[in-house]
């Protein structure tokens, strides 16, 4: 009797302490405040260790504009004498394509939106190539990566190509490095997947050390950008939640054959305690380096209460699993792990 008394304690301590582990890495719950819808914000810094809310466009603000439930995903473009602002824009249920202008970083007006689709569009990575404007947005419900082009720029746009065929591929970020083109994405099961071409219009195909990892820290969260010397790919972190911080992941190398990413990105956003509408933390960053400084833009939200259920629990578990997946290096697993997510 007292060997299955010290045998119950011993599992009962095994347990706790397991659980404990998971709720200090995914907690069991989270604050509460009102507002938690996403907005943008914009900012001018010298280092990326001040990056902060100083333009905030709230999603409430902007509505009073246009009809607006959150804007997400910022990126930001110069041309010529000014700045754009391609956001995703969710009106109703459905995610658009919106642009804002400013002719000095601090004062924007809404545009228009531009690319309206049937199905969700999302995360607009805005950029130039051969002098003419592109878009690469999430269109993972089509199951699609598609390549929008500027017919007259920044109002018309259509779809110059289809990049990615039969896949839901989440933010997709891509890199143009010595003459290749390079996009990674977060797959529906989690996964952190990379492809590759030398063009931009076609031949792409899945890089041989693809999938890269699976779980947190894994889902593309801006563009890839180069800061001193060393090459970052922004991205997410869901320890409070969906978007609640954000990690710098730094490529160490990259060609068609190889790939290298630090094994543990570093963190570099998370909530700012005395902005109301970026409490909860941020999920997403874009910049432009110039002249010393770093013209960037943010997104985040308020607070979410979540509550202790068995749902919220499994969830944190399944989360610690894929982590230990991944350090493992076990990156395909059952179609039933996700079901809890």
């Amino acid at each position: 009797m007292k060997l299955l008394f010290n045998i119950f304690i011993v599992v009962a301590i095994f347990i706790t302490t397991i659980l404990l582990i998971c709720h200090l890495r995914y907690p069991f719950y989270y604050s509460v405040d009102s507002d938690v819808r996403w907005s943008v914000a914009t900012g001018i810094t010298k280092s990326l260790d001040s990056v902060a809310p100083q333009t905030v466009l709230c999603f409430k603000s902007v509505d009073e504009i246009t009809p607006t439930l959150y804007l997400a995903d910022p990126f930001v473009l110069e041309v010529d004498s000014g700045y754009f602002l391609f956001v995703e824009h969710v009106s109703d249920s459905n995610g658009n394509i919106s642009w804002f202008y400013s002719d000095d970083f601090i004062n924007w007006e809404f545009g228009d939106t531009v690319i309206d689709e049937i199905f969700h569009l999302s995360y607009p990575q805005i950029f130039t190539y051969n002098e003419e404007f592109y878009i690469i947005p999430e269109s993972g419900q089509s199951e699609q990566v598609l390549l929008y082009k500027a017919d007259k720029f920044p109002d018309k746009w259509s779809i110059a190509d289809t990049l990615i065929n039969d896949m839901v591929f989440k933010d997709p970020a891509l890199l143009i490095k010595d003459d290749n083109f390079y996009l990674f994405g977060y797959d529906e099961k989690y996964v952190q997947r990379l492809y590759f071409s030398n063009t931009l219009f076609d031949n792409w195909q899945e890089h041989s050390a693809s999938p890269l990892g699976i779980g947190n820290t894994k889902r593309p969260g801006g563009r890839i950008f180069e800061y001193n010397d060393a090459i970052y790919l922004p991205v997410q972190g869901t320890k409070r939640g969906y978007g609640s911080k954000l990690y710098l992941h730094k490529i160490k190398t990259l060609s068609p054959e190889y790939v290298s990413l630090d094994r543990s990105p570093q963190l570099f956003l998370e909530g700012f305690e005395h902005i109301k509408f970026f409490k909860n933390g941020v999920h997403h960053f874009d910049a432009i380096f110039k002249e010393n400084k770093i013209f960037y833009a943010i997104d985040g939200r308020g607070y979410e209460y979540e509550p202790v259920t068995l749902q919220v629990i499994r969830a944190s578990l399944v989360k610690n699993g894929m982590d230990l997946l991944d350090f493992l290096g076990i990156i395909e697993i059952p179609d039933q792990f996700y079901s809890n997510l």
